[in-house]
């Protein structure tokens, strides 16, 4: 009996539902089983239930082997749901969607107007994504999805060799419109976050689409560096961690690594060292490029936290990177973080490194030739800084040179000039080994007027022009040079070059104006009467907007009296006269004329008497403006003339019975902008007093409180309220955004640097009186004004001093006659400058 119910088990057969197998396998995902199940089903009964579901199985396994990179798998579970045909709406918008990312065509009518090339909005970042982060998902159809693609991969590489400028360098080219935009930001970000650079990193992945692969890798990072909570994260990163920690448990190189890491944080740099030491014993040959990448971070390290102890250890340690295999380049990096004043062991250093680079495998022989270059700059960067420092402070922190050493008397100017030499040497150096290094020329040329030596600048900016042709700002350089040299013809192919190539820049029709300007004064010195004429007419053909309009008229009598045509001059000179409302100005600027243009004696001496009598009358805002205006100009652009000095006494003079005058707004920034480059005490109180005049009459001019302040520090600390500038500068900084007459560029960074000053001073004062105050029992109030002493008796009067309009010029590229610092600015900020030849 026990055997027949064994044979009749073994013979019976069992009922199998494959279609609630089929449905069951599909809810927990397992694609593979479900479709199987769902074949068998549609076979035994291809009803349409049985229908639904097989669609549906098709479509989960095809998705699947999409996201597993089987593409020809995928296509083929495609092409049998074509055969098949779809019945399901929801399987009908998930193909189309499979087809997209597969690049491949509805089938027959539907693909009309359809371009698999070009896929849309909605799904061109998740083509994006998978490109970057699965390549092996992509579809040859998207040729120029993938190969940004790529772009985004190799700039990453870039970013894990250390390579962070061509990691950046290498996505310039993708737009903000761009699926690939947030990669950029991901990897721009990547590079701050490895440098340590919070506000960088928040500028960047702050942006980041938060649905986007690129917001999700940045935010672990977030977390696992320790700037982020996870909590704070609307992603569950908790998961990511815990198998990262899980993978890495075993592993020997983390522990090491942790060790490392351990110690380094902790202060324990020699242990940190020790440990490295071993982990490149242990690890040298098959962890090469971790290993470089560690000493890289920890050398600069140490050269950040001017740790030389440390540099001697890590040198001893390990091998030098491939670019510094003799820890040449660390070793006078740390020198120039330092207080040391070697100057011999910085260039012998620096000269160590460029043998090194020479015999460098790992960069090709141009690469070698410009590296070098750059080398050689840097060390003349740091002679010319020595010098500034020398110039700037007598007991300079700087030794002597090796050839001076030893002689302790040795003047300082010798000694200046020894470091400029230097520096000089080196430039010649970086250009003889790289020609198109274009920062070296212009330190060359810079470093040239520093020396005061003109002819040797003028010589490096035309080399300069050798190799860049079109380089804007050594144009206006040599332009304005020889304009300021009186020599408008060799100004002329110049001023046509930066006309070429800026033609609406104020500047350039400044300098355009003085060129011509010039060349109508060397006309009439020449008695070239006729050219002389037509070169007026051409000059005043389109006039800069500063242009008073009895300036033609005046010319026109300048030249008409060289000619000896006195009636036709007489004519020109009242029809000019007429045009103002009393002629002080028109006789001061005849008097210059007189002088500049070469006119006789008895001419000059006429308008010098005329403008005697004339500026004792009483002050107008016209006349105070023209006046101002018009010597400012040469002082700006340190132009003499025999007559200047007595011209600017008197129109001083002339100034300070401003009592009662109804200023415009036009002629009081010309008086100030003129007080402000002289240098007598008289001058610079008048300027302070009318720059409060112009605060309560023009509120919104931002050049009024800024030149208040700039004289109320310069009079600190007993002549001035300290709360004074900085409500001052904050006043000026506020305006200047809305002004129709803003600060140049220049006026904006000494306002900032001023209002730091001022807050600075402002904060220590306070402190300084309530501890004062607190000793005499009370507190003293800074702001009280008290009239125990009188401040006229207490100062030298220096109004007797000749004014002098000459004013160092700065290292930097350019000088103040290309555009000017001063003067009036148009809307962008820009300053303009005319010149009244």
């Amino acid at each position: 009996m026990s055997k027949k119910n064994k044979r009749d088990r073994g013979n019976r057969r069992f009922d199998v539902d494959h279609l609630l197998i089929a449905k069951r396998e599909l809810a927990k995902r397992n694609a593979k089983v479900a479709l199987e199940h769902a074949r068998l089903q549609h076979q035994e009964s291809p009803d349409a239930e049985s229908r639904d579901v097989l669609e549906r199985a098709m479509l989960a396994r095809a998705e699947q082997m999409h996201d597993h990179g089987n593409r020809d798998a995928a296509t083929g579970l495609i092409g049998e749901l074509d055969k098949l045909g779809v019945t399901v709406a929801e399987v009908a918008s998930s193909l189309g969607r499979l087809r997209v990312l597969l690049g491949i065509l509805p089938p027959k009518s539907d693909c009309a107007g359809v371009s698999p090339t070009q896929p849309p909005d909605e799904l061109a970042t998740v083509l994006a994504d998978q490109a970057v982060l699965y390549p092996q998902r992509r579809s040859p159809t998207y040729t120029e999805l993938n190969e940004q693609a790529d772009l985004v991969r190799e700039s990453l590489r870039d970013v894990e060799r250390g390579e962070d400028a061509a990691a950046v360098d290498r996505l310039a080219a993708i737009g903000r419109k761009s699926p690939f935009a947030d990669w950029r930001l991901f990897v721009r970000g990547l590079v701050a976050h490895y440098a340590d650079d919070v506000e960088r990193v928040e500028a960047n992945w702050g942006r980041l689409d938060s649905q986007r692969a690129a917001y999700r890798i940045a935010t672990n990072l977030q977390v696992f560096s320790g700037r982020l909570k996870p909590e704070q994260c609307p992603l569950d990163v908790g998961t990511g961690q815990r198998r990262l920690q899980y993978s890495a448990s075993g592993s020997s190189v983390v522990s090491q690594l942790e060790i490392i890491r351990d110690h380094f944080q902790s202060g324990r740099g020699h242990r940190a060292l020790s440990a490295l030491r071993s982990f490149r014993q242990r690890n040298g040959q098959s962890r090469k490029k971790l290993i470089e990448r560690m000493t890289d971070l920890f050398w600069k390290r140490l050269v950040a936290e001017e740790d030389d102890r440390g540099i001697r250890q890590l040198v001893k340690a390990v091998p030098g990177p491939p670019l510094d295999p003799n820890w040449h380049r660390a070793r006078a990096l740390l020198w120039d973080q330092s207080d040391s004043s070697d100057m011999n062991l910085l260039e012998d250093l620096w000269t160590a490194y460029t043998r090194d680079l020479r015999q460098c495998d790992v960069l090709s022989e141009d690469e070698r030739r410009i590296a070098v270059s750059l080398v050689y700059r840097r060390l003349a960067e740091a002679f010319i800084d020595a010098a500034m420092a020398e110039a700037s402070n007598p007991a300079s922190k700087y030794e002597s040179w090796q050839e001076y050493e030893d002689e302790e008397e040795e003047d300082q100017e010798n000694y200046l000039e020894i470091l400029q030499l230097q520096a000089e040497r080196h430039l010649r150096s970086a250009l003889r080994e790289h020609p198109q290094l274009l920062d070296a020329h212009r330190d060359l040329v810079s470093l040239y007027q520093d020396m005061d030596r003109p002819l040797d600048a003028v010589e490096a900016a035309r080399q300069l022009l050798k190799h860049f042709p079109d380089h804007f700002d050594t144009l206006l350089w040599l332009a304005n040079y020889f304009i300021e040299a009186d020599d408008p013809v060799a100004a002329a192919p110049y001023a046509d070059e930066v006309s070429r190539l800026r033609p609406r820049d104020p500047a350039v029709q400044s300098l355009i104006w003085n060129q011509r300007m010039g060349m109508l004064r060397q006309l009439t010195r020449k008695r070239k009467f006729e050219q002389a004429r037509q070169q007026l007419k051409e000059t005043f053909a389109a006039p800069p907007g500063d242009v008073r309009p009895y300036t033609m008229d005046l010319l026109q009598a300048t030249i008409e009296y060289k000619a000896k045509s006195f009636e036709t001059a007489e004519m020109h000179l009242q029809a000019a006269v007429g045009k103002v409302q009393e002629p002080t100005a028109v006789w001061l600027m005849m008097h210059a004329y007189a002088d500049r243009f070469g006119l006789s004696r008895e001419v000059k001496n006429d308008f010098r008497d005329r403008f005697k009598v004339a500026v004792k009358r009483r002050t107008t805002s016209e006349t105070a403006g023209h006046m101002a205006g018009f010597l400012r100009d040469f002082l700006v652009r340190r132009v003499k003339y025999s007559g200047l000095a007595t011209h600017q006494r008197l129109v001083v003079a002339y100034l300070s019975r401003t009592t009662r005058v109804a200023w415009q707004r036009e002629d009081l920034r010309a008086v100030c902008e003129f007080l402000r480059h002289l240098t007598t005490w008289q001058a610079r109180e008048m300027c302070s007093k009318l720059a409060a005049e112009g605060i309560r009459r023009f509120p919104g001019d931002p050049m009024f409180p800024y030149l208040h302040a700039k004289f109320a520090m310069q009079a600190m600390p007993y002549r001035s309220d300290f709360m004074l500038p900085v409500r001052d500068y904050e006043l000026a900084l506020e305006w200047n955004k809305t002004s129709e007459h803003r600060l140049s560029e220049e006026d904006l960074e000494d306002a900032k640097r001023g209002l730091a000053a001022a807050q600075l001073t402002r904060d220590m004062m306070s402190s300084y009186f309530n501890r004062f105050g607190g000793m005499m029992g009370g507190f003293i109030d800074p702001a009280d004004e008290s009239d125990d002493w009188d401040d006229e008796d207490d100062w030298d009067d220096e109004d007797d001093q000749e004014d002098d309009p000459s004013r160092g010029r700065s290292r930097g590229w350019g000088w103040t006659s290309g555009s000017g610092s001063q003067g009036n600015t148009s809307d962008s900020g820009k300053t303009q400058r005319t010149f009244p030849f």
